[in-house]
């Protein structure tokens, strides 16, 4: 632990300063009283250090941190064409092709990607990513691809290749 304080490295170059002007002007320059006078600088440097660093109040949760709260109730569903339908259980969930088996009699599962888009639950809802696929994902029918997280409102439609799906919000899930 080196001193940032410019203080207290001030007060160290100025005590080291002092030692040696006392050491030059003894009769005989002893290489023990250098040593030992050397191990005196540095277990007083340590000390205040320790003071110092004792005396700095410390941070319980670091300004990067931050702190998610997870909701308490289940907060939302998706209905799938078949009226099958997905509670939304996980704080955050990939969805792609695999998904969407058995829920769509056309060739529409080759134009969804494996991992096509994202729900991500906070506390005031979900919110939903395209994950950079090839053929977007649209709520509402406007195209949500490189847009981010878009929160879903209760009653939004979400179309994935010719799927359509419907969003609805249910605190009592």
């Amino acid at each position: 632990m080196i001193a940032t304080n410019k203080s207290l490295a001030l007060f160290v170059v100025i005590f080291a300063l002092l030692v040696i002007f006392i050491l030059s002007q003894r009769d005989l320059l002893d290489v023990g009283f250098i040593i030992f006078t050397f191990l005196i600088i540095a277990v007083l440097f340590i000390i205040i250090l320790y003071l110092r660093n004792r005396s700095t109040p410390r941070k319980l949760i670091s300004e990067e941190t931050t702190i998610h709260l997870k909701p308490k109730k289940l907060l939302g569903r998706l209905i799938f064409p078949d009226s099958v339908e997905f509670i939304l259980k996980d704080y955050e969930r990939k969805f792609g092709r695999e998904d969407f088996l058995g829920h769509d009699e056309g060739d529409s599962l080759s134009y969804i990607g494996k991992e096509h888009f994202k729900l991500t639950r906070f506390d005031d809802g979900f919110y939903m990513e395209d994950l950079n696929s090839k053929n977007g994902t649209k709520i509402n029918d406007q195209d949500i691809s490189g847009l981010g997280k878009i929160k879903l409102k209760d009653g939004d439609e979400i179309q994935v290749a010719k799927i359509k799906i419907l969003y609805k919000e249910d605190d009592s899930v």
